[in-house]
């Protein structure tokens, strides 16, 4: 009985040997392997991001048989060269099935499913990649990431797609892939991209004679938000430009709408309730946006001088709001 547990014993152990060597001496050829057709690579606004592609694989045709499809995913460091980030197999999906392993060659992850029947699929069969769950750390150095069709023979060793691989950036959804060598990469284009949350006006209600403050920060559906990718923004300085036709003498102007040449001055401070800014300011003023965040939300105060007898009437002002990088 003692024999036949060392016996035991040691043949997983001959086994377990067999399996690392062959995953260490595996080898990467290219072939044509398939093709791909639209690719998105979104922020998922949580930290995380999404790699989404439609593509095809052609019918398995090799001299051994096939173990799986594979995906090749590629990050890269700040020079663009590529750099192992290992992703949970079940985060790389295909056809609705979750990769079970993932096998790393030259800083290169291979994700596959050797029991899954889609994924040993040897006929031509069209199918969605998704690649959920990616930690937004690994585009803080190259906002981008490649995406290449393998398949893996029975020695062990991967076919990849000789077109080149799905190069993914944030700014480009197009419905065509960007194919590029993985190991050569473009720069990615840098675009940021802000939306504005204005309510469609701020009531200033009566406003008094002399000088008086008007916070709205006690009252609903006034802030001024803007929304922003962090990655975007990261190691990027920005200027904030508050400006209306009615600036004059460093003060913006709210005019009588019976009678345009009476008016009440008044200042502008927007508070998100770290840094107030103040306007009008001819340079605007230097802002730095929270690459962990998504928004920022300014609530108005109104700094007003309407003279000592101002003329009754509605009074109104348009601000426009612009947002540049700073040089």
């Amino acid at each position: 009985m003692k024999i036949n547990i060392l016996c035991v014993c040691l043949y997983l152990i001959v086994i377990t040997l067999f399996e690392s060597t062959s995953a260490w001496a595996a080898s990467v050829y290219p072939k044509r392997v398939g093709n791909y057709y639209s690719c998105r690579l979104e922020d998922n606004g949580n930290n995380t991001s999404k790699a989404t592609l439609s593509i095809d694989y052609m019918a398995y045709r090799g001299d051994y048989s096939l173990t799986s499809r594979a995906i090749a995913v590629v990050f890269y460091n700040f020079s663009g060269k590529p750099i192992g980030r290992n992703l949970q197999p079940s985060s790389v999906i295909l056809d609705g099935v979750k990769a079970t392993t993932v096998h790393t060659i030259r800083e290169v992850q291979y994700y596959r499913a050797s029991l899954s029947k889609v994924w040993k699929n040897t006929d031509y069969f069209a199918a969605e990649i998704v690649i959920d769950n990616i930690s937004n750390k690994y585009f803080k150095d190259w906002p981008a990431m490649s995406v290449g069709l393998a398949d893996q023979d029975s020695r062990g060793d991967f076919y990849v797609n000789n077109t080149g691989v799905a190069y993914l950036t944030f700014d480009k959804t197009t419905d065509s892939c960007w194919l590029v060598e993985p190991e050569d990469p473009p720069p990615p284009e840098q675009q940021i991209t802000f939306n504005f949350d204005l309510p469609q006006r701020w009531d200033l209600k009566t406003i008094k004679p002399g000088k008086s403050v008007i916070n709205l920060s006690g009252t609903g559906n006034n802030p001024f938000c803007i929304n922003y990718n962090g990655m975007e923004t990261a190691d990027n300085k920005f200027i904030l430009m508050v400006n209306s036709d009615s600036e004059k003498n460093n003060t913006f102007n709210l005019r009588n709408q019976n009678d345009v040449s009476k008016e009440i001055q008044y200042q502008l401070r927007l508070n998100n309730g770290s840094n107030v800014l103040r306007f009008p300011a001819i340079a605007g003023r230097s802002y730095s946006f929270d690459k962990n965040a998504t928004q920022v939300c300014f609530l108005p105060i109104f700094d007003i001088d309407a003279g000592s007898s101002p003329q009754a009437g509605n009074y109104k002002d348009v601000l426009n709001f612009n947002i540049i990088v700073k040089p």
